[in-house]
């Protein structure tokens, strides 16, 4: 919001600018300088949008810890990994978000059952649970939230039980605003 001042500005001025170079391109009948001054209109459009998708998918999110965890070895029916993850900010409430992946270039068939433990840096149990997750589109499977609010700052750890058909779990944590 103490952006959009700036950002309104911008975009008048980029809009003034090419209307002045619009009428040197048709004055002269110049196609290039008629695109020139098109692209210079169009520059404050494409940063707003570069915005607005920067928040939609959370690219600008600088809380936000992303990981990924192998699975089992084909042998193995399932595995169990730990991945460390910081606390910076106790205040708020941590949402947690765990993807899983095939392995391979099938699709998955069926559902699997993923279990997580979230641990506090003196290893208090914040968050425990499990779910049956459902094939989706394409080579992943539906995703588990959870949320947990962290009572001290440092590492935490994600225990994570991996069944055998999943390759990799795809790991987000995020401060939710």
């Amino acid at each position: 919001m103490e952006q959009l001042p700036g950002a309104i500005l911008l975009t008048l001025i980029c809009v003034l600018v090419a209307i002045a170079v619009g009428c040197i391109g048709v004055r002269f009948n110049n196609r290039t300088v008629k695109q020139v001054a098109v692209m210079i209109g169009l520059a404050p459009v494409l940063g707003v949008g570069i915005n607005l998708s920067a928040s939609w998918f959370g690219w600008n999110n600088p809380a936000a810890f992303r990981d990924a965890a192998a699975g089992p070895a084909r042998v193995q029916e399932s595995v169990t990994r730990s991945a460390p993850f910081p606390v910076t900010n106790v205040e708020v409430g941590h949402q947690l978000e765990l993807t899983p992946k095939i392995r391979g270039g099938d699709p998955p068939t069926g559902p699997v059952r993923l279990r997580f433990k979230v641990r506090s840096p003196k290893s208090d149990i914040l968050a425990e649970g499990e779910q049956e997750l459902t094939p989706a589109r394409g080579l992943r499977w539906s995703t588990l939230r959870a949320t947990f609010q962290p009572r001290e700052l440092g590492e935490h750890t994600l225990d994570l039980q991996i069944p055998n058909p999943v390759g990799t779990v795809d790991i987000v944590v995020r401060e939710l605003r």
